[in-house]
């Protein structure tokens, strides 16, 4: 079984989306993208609240760090992201998300 398959969101995870909304949890998977893994080193690591979702599904799509990134998907350790690739895992990990928070049962 892929480890990655393992991973979904909590009952915490899922109450942070219904409490921010999806917009919110966009804007920081786009932030974490784009600063923490779009160069060959992560400038900063930003700090999320606890049952933040993008934890799970940064490991989930294999965009946790750039030798993940590199065995799942190709990318050179040592490459910087084009804007292509940068929107691609934008929607990779936003989708993840998504599919995951729609298929649990919230009542």
């Amino acid at each position: 079984m892929n480890k990655r398959k393992q991973f979904v969101l909590t009952k915490e995870e899922n109450d942070y989306i219904l409490k921010v909304g999806l917009l919110k949890v966009r804007d920081d998977v786009i932030e974490y993208v784009s600063r923490c893994i779009k160069g060959p080193k992560p400038i900063e690591k930003l700090e999320y609240c606890d049952n933040h979702p993008i934890y799970p599904a940064k490991i989930a799509t294999g965009l946790c760090c750039r030798k993940c990134m590199s065995e799942c998907f190709k990318i050179k350790e040592w490459e910087t992201l084009t804007d292509e690739q940068e929107n691609k895992f934008v929607l990779v990990v936003t989708k993840w998300i998504i599919s995951q928070h729609e298929s649990t049962d919230l009542c």
